[in-house]
């Protein structure tokens, strides 16, 4: 894996024009005997052809180093009383400085628009722990790598072979993320690592292995992913507010919510009670006849219950959302017809379906306008309401 690395390292040297301390590091003359010696050591305790061929070329690799800059020393004179920082690169006394222009390796097609500039040139984890205007941002960011960091080590550890090999994938990822997030110093090929597209990725590799096996880590660790692409998405480089769409809010508000605290509002507040306690008391009987939808939808109501009473987080929004409403409606539709159930349960059903249908209208007629301008159709809508 290292010496994977190393050559990785010598590939990006080849073709980038900055240089950054981590890769003055790699590329060192130093190093280059040190990674000669480590392999071949490696290699004759191990006596493995392949190693030893290739530290030979490591020290072939070094021998040319050396005799390069035996030659650059000899011919050159070095201005070694500079008080210049960047000793490695101590200028020559009368020479100019050539700038260069900067050696963008992305394709022309991806640059051209804001989503695949948004996807490739930037990650949006990148320097937030020096930021001081973007708390939700540096939140986010800190718990996406948190996450991620546990789920994927814990998963290294347990040894669980079905999913190790994306399990250490996202390891490296997150570990590059929280170098990033901290910005120690500058190192480009982990700034190329932690663009936004690798979550993305990632989280279409975890899907994939989750299908094939289950497994709480796993679950975690996707959950993760799919919460950094997310975030990469909707977060822009120099904000850390979220313009929610249409559809994202619809998964955000409820119909129910804090009606109870709402003056003038007598009618929402009644249905709403109606609604809540019955369901209550249907899922209440389910439970006690051992069917399992009814701890469902218990569980709930009864959080739509303490978001009618309170102001709760945006997770409690979430939870009992008219979003879940309409997905535990269909769930319960495909119940009823591949179970028998209850009377109470069926009846439960119902009123589910009637609960996300009621949802469902009042959202989109609070909010008729949005989505017609999401949907692009908006100056035909205003033409056919004055019309």
């Amino acid at each position: 894996m290292y010496t994977l690395l190393y050559a990785i390292m010598c590939l990006s040297n080849a073709t980038k024009n900055q240089k950054d301390v981590f890769s003055r590091h790699m590329q060192s003359y130093c190093h280059k005997i040190w990674m000669t010696l480590t392999v071949l050591v490696f290699a004759i305790c191990n006596m493995n052809a392949v190693f030893t061929l290739l530290a030979l070329i490591y020290a072939l690799d070094a021998i040319l180093g050396l005799l390069i800059i035996k030659q650059v020393f000899t011919n050159e004179k070095v201005e070694y009383e500079s008080d210049n920082e960047e000793q490695a690169y101590a200028p020559l006394k009368d020479v100019k400085e050539v700038s260069r222009k900067y050696n963008n390796r992305l394709p022309e097609f991806v640059t051209k628009s804001n989503t695949g500039k948004r996807m490739f040139t930037w990650g949006w984890k990148f320097n937030m722990f020096n930021e001081t205007t973007q708390i939700n941002k540096q939140m986010a960011a800190i718990s996406v790598i948190a996450t991620q960091f546990f789920f994927s080590l814990a998963s290294l550890i347990m040894r669980e072979q079905e999913h190790q090999s994306l399990s250490l994938v996202v390891f490296i990822y997150c570990a590059i993320s929280m170098f990033s997030f901290f910005n120690v110093t500058y190192v480009r090929d982990f700034d190329a690592l932690q663009v936004n597209f690798t979550p993305l990725m990632l989280s279409i590799c975890g899907l994939v292995t989750l299908q094939r096996t289950y497994d709480f880590l796993l679950l975690g660790m996707v959950i993760s992913l799919l919460a950094d692409s997310y975030f990469a998405l909707r977060y822009k480089e120099k904000n850390d507010k979220i313009r929610f769409s249409v559809l994202e809010r619809f998964a955000m508000e409820s119909w129910t919510q804090e009606a109870f605290n709402k003056a003038g509002r007598a009618t929402l507040q009644i249905i709403s009670v109606i609604f809540i306690f019955l369901q209550i008391y249907l899922n209440l009987v389910g439970t006690q006849n051992r069917e399992k939808i009814c701890f469902l939808f218990f569980a709930f109501y009864i959080v739509r219950l303490v978001q009618f009473l309170f102001q709760t987080s945006l997770a409690v929004n979430m939870a009992q959302s008219n979003f879940v409403s309409l997905c535990l409606a269909v769930l319960g539709v495909f119940a009823f017809f591949s179970q028998e159930m209850s009377m109470m349960t069926t009846l439960s059903c119902l009123i589910m379906i009637a609960d996300a249908t009621l949802g469902t209208a009042i959202f989109i007629s609070h909010n008729q306008e949005d989505i017609y301008r999401e949907l692009g159709v908006y100056n035909e809508y205003k033409k056919m309401k004055n019309f």
